[in-house]
């Protein structure tokens, strides 16, 4: 009897008084919105607004993180000549370096190395070719929720329709807001 106790006891000390493993596996839904936002479109100016939906997928340890970051804005861009707007759902693939102060204060700077445009109205009509940068900041707010800011600068070159591609100039920079929940798996 005194043996079953005392394995017993080993048993829940081993379970309970080790350390989880911790891979550090980041996965980071996020979802948010567009402002302030503006872009040029082939010398034109116009208003973005909208939202973004994403995920950040890559690993985290002693407050750094690491890995990629993929996204779909769903923008409206509003001419300051008066023109018809149009809805585009862009894409976005990038690489994301980030570091998480011990008071929950979060940085990141996302490198993006793909940015393909498609008007929801003629799906033909592809902005293509695309990079930029993305910088955040973020605030967890209860241990498992982040309040997010992020400054953006992106572009496009190329224009694809049914009638060909072109080059075509198109410069966005803007402000997102966003919710996100970062977890440690």
């Amino acid at each position: 009897m005194k043996k079953n106790l005392l394995l017993l006891i080993v048993f829940v000390g081993f379970v309970f008084g080790t350390n989880k493993a911790d891979a550090g596996l980041l996965l980071e839904p996020f979802a948010g919105m567009s402002f302030n936002s503006s872009g040029e479109l082939d010398g034109g100016e116009v208003k973005i607004t909208g939202t973004t939906v994403g995920a950040r997928l890559g690993f985290q340890k002693m407050g750094f993180s690491l890995g990629m970051d993929g996204r779909r804005n769903s923008w409206n861009l509003d001419p300051d000549s008066g023109a018809a707007d149009s809805d585009y759902a862009f894409t976005q693939l990038g690489f994301f370096l980030g570091y998480e102060l011990p008071m929950k204060v979060r940085f990141w700077g996302n490198y993006v190395f793909n940015v393909e445009g498609v008007d929801v109205d003629d799906s033909s009509s592809k902005l293509t070719e695309g990079s930029g940068m993305v910088f955040g900041f973020g605030l967890k707010l209860l241990g498992w929720l982040s309040f997010n800011v992020e400054i953006s600068n992106l572009s496009t070159t190329r224009r694809k329709t049914s009638s060909g591609a072109s080059d075509y100039a198109a410069d966005y920079s803007g402000y997102t807001i966003s919710l996100s929940i970062p977890l440690d798996l």
